[in-house]
């Protein structure tokens, strides 16, 4: 019997998953260029941690832990099921060899698993779906910050931020945003 693995090394025939990295790593390397970061003060932030960090928060501020976010059960049975239509018209929309997100897998691979194994996808993202959820897991994401040129790089607006997110939480988000477009 293959392994998820075997069936992997069969699809992939040349790696793409790093060229992002490559191109940002070309554009802006931190252990070169380090940059003085100026804080809501004013004040210097003078490390690579810290700065990542502030500049993580400028882009993307968190939510206070004291909200609670509710799902509205009482709407989830309102929604049909997911169809292996509506799956395999986000996939024509969407690009084989865009960069992973942190699970490393890519729509190809994606598409792949989904021809070989429908019945599962379609059940994984019906459950969602049914349960009112949207795994944590698919909402991490890989962040990388590009300098803006000519820009002062000590202020946080100056970077241009770009998530690369897992591509099974951009299916079952293509999904539902297609759904509210054409209701």
């Amino acid at each position: 019997m293959a392994t998820f693995r075997d069936h992997l090394d069969k699809i992939v025939v040349v790696n793409t998953f790093d060229s992002f990295y490559r191109l940002i790593d070309d554009r802006f390397s931190t252990s070169r260029d380090l940059v003085q970061m100026l804080d809501d003060n004013g004040q210097e932030i003078d490390t690579h941690s810290k700065i990542r960090e502030y500049i993580l928060k400028f882009h993307f501020p968190t939510i206070d832990d004291d909200v609670n976010l509710s799902v509205q059960t009482d709407k989830i049975s309102e929604f049909d099921l997911i169809t292996e239509e509506e799956i395999i018209s986000i996939f024509e929309d969407c690009k084989n060899d865009k960069s992973p997100g942190p699970d490393g897998l890519t729509m190809g691979i994606i598409k792949e698993i989904f021809f070989d194994y429908k019945s599962l996808f379609m059940k994984l993202l019906n459950l969602c779906l049914l349960k009112g959820i949207f795994p944590k897991a698919w909402k991490r994401a890989n962040v990388a910050l590009i300098p803006k040129s000519g820009k002062d790089l000590r202020l946080p607006n100056n970077y241009r931020h770009i998530c690369l997110l897992p591509v099974w939480g951009k299916v079952l988000d293509k999904i539902l945003a297609q759904r509210r477009l054409f209701s």
